[in-house]
């Protein structure tokens, strides 16, 4: 199993372009060389999301560690859609992170399948989904990114700045006849 190095990826904050793996190895963050390392935190409770009714997922487990299970988002032709922050999705993935705190920003490793937990797309394979992340606490969510991971498993950093309790990451509402994702890695980093 492949497994992304943070390495490869880039964090761009104010324009300014950042080699998270570079400065991670001289022990800085994107504040500067005197700023603390942020640690990486795993969600304590996974679950899907109750939004939306019939969608498919499984092993949701697996986003709490690198390199192990991976989680599968999704859609068969029965499933239906829900809105969330005026997106629509189709299936979802909560992690819930059990008490509300500062985020500076999330980390998600995923990609996109041809097939994710048994469903397999039909006529346009390759055509990637959306991962819509979404954070909030019991208020309510906001969307904050929409991706569309590639064909192999990379971090994707995500700035957050807000207090927060929960991540869903969702596959947008494209036809069951597109691929599905599969997500890695989830993490806040508080």
């Amino acid at each position: 199993m492949h497994v992304a190095r943070l390495s490869a990826a880039l964090l761009v904050v104010a324009g300014c372009t950042h080699d998270l793996g570079a400065l991670r190895a001289r022990g800085e963050t994107d504040g500067g060389p005197d700023a603390p390392v942020a640690a990486e935190t795993p969600p304590a409770v996974i679950a899907e999301d109750p939004a939306v009714g019939g969608a498919i997922t499984c092993m949701l487990d697996g986003i709490a560690e690198r390199g192990g299970e991976v989680a599968g988002l999704g859609r068969g032709a029965d499933t239906a859609t829900a809105t969330v922050d005026r997106t629509m999705v189709s299936a979802c993935v909560r992690a819930d992170f059990v008490a509300a705190a500062p985020t500076e920003r999330v980390v998600v490793s995923a990609r996109q399948v041809t097939g994710a937990c048994g469903d397999e797309c039909t006529t346009a394979c390759g055509t990637a989904p959306s991962l819509h992340v979404f954070t909030g606490d019991d208020r309510g969510y906001r969307r904050v990114a929409s991706l569309t991971p590639g064909t192999e498993l990379a971090d994707e950093v995500v700035p957050v700045g807000d207090t927060i309790r929960y991540v869903v990451l969702c596959r947008g509402s494209e036809p069951a006849t597109h691929d599905d994702l599969e997500v890695d890695y989830l993490a806040a980093v508080r």
